[in-house]
């Protein structure tokens, strides 16, 4: 009976588990140890408000691919287009302007 009980909760547990695996990957486990070892607790305050600011996005993004059929992939690239789009017309902006200070 207990090990039935084991079981059960592995299986349930596991996939999560995984996932959490996966996600955190080695890179974050390999820069966080460093930036620890460099700033100490100096950066307590940026990391709590990284967490309540990602907070939001972990809760909402599987909810907004539920109810409009469209993955999170679909989004960033509309983003991703938008945000290089702004980027350039920027740039273009301060090259031009720079352009024509220097050349007046």
């Amino acid at each position: 009976m207990k090990s039935e009980k084991i079981k059960g909760l592995l299986s349930t547990l596991g996939p999560g588990i995984l996932f959490a695996g996966a996600a955190i990957g080695g890179s974050h486990l390999v820069q966080s140890t460093r930036a620890g070892a460099n700033y100490g607790f100096t950066l307590m305050g940026l990391v709590a408000l990284t967490l309540v600011l990602k907070y939001p996005f972990f809760q909402y993004s599987h909810r907004y691919a539920a109810c409009t059929g469209k993955s999170l992939v679909d989004v960033a690239t509309i983003l991703a287009f938008l945000t290089a789009l702004v980027f350039a017309l920027l740039n273009f902006r301060l090259v031009s302007a720079r352009y024509f200070y220097v050349n007046t």
